[in-house]
């Protein structure tokens, strides 16, 4: 089996690197410069979305989206995922007691 080996790569002076070190900072400076990512305002993105002119979500809707899942949807989705077991006709004791689906928004 033959191995697949980078023999040399272009540094941002345009030089050829050969060595391993030289191959490795020129990897990790790419990577740190594709995922540089620069501080924003929160001021400057609030005007950003204000000029975006975005469509606003109506007020029930968003209650609506807030709200707590509840049992009865709990079990309608799970009836709905159609993966032949029957399992969502009895919903354990346990998923009762869940408190983790009144996540609040962040």
């Amino acid at each position: 089996r033959q191995t697949k080996k980078i023999n040399q790569l272009i540094n941002q002076q345009g030089q050829i690197c050969y060595g391993n070190k030289e191959k490795k900072k020129i990897v990790q400076e790419y990577y740190q410069s594709l995922y540089y990512q620069e501080k924003v305002q929160e001021e400057d993105i609030k005007q950003y979305l204000q000029e975006a002119n975005l469509p606003q979500i109506p007020k029930d809707v968003e209650a609506m989206l807030e709200a707590n899942i509840t049992m009865m949807e709990l079990t309608e989705a799970l009836k709905r995922q159609n993966t032949g077991k029957q399992y969502y006709l009895k919903i354990p004791t346990w998923v009762s007691t869940i408190e983790a689906f009144s996540y609040p928004m962040i």
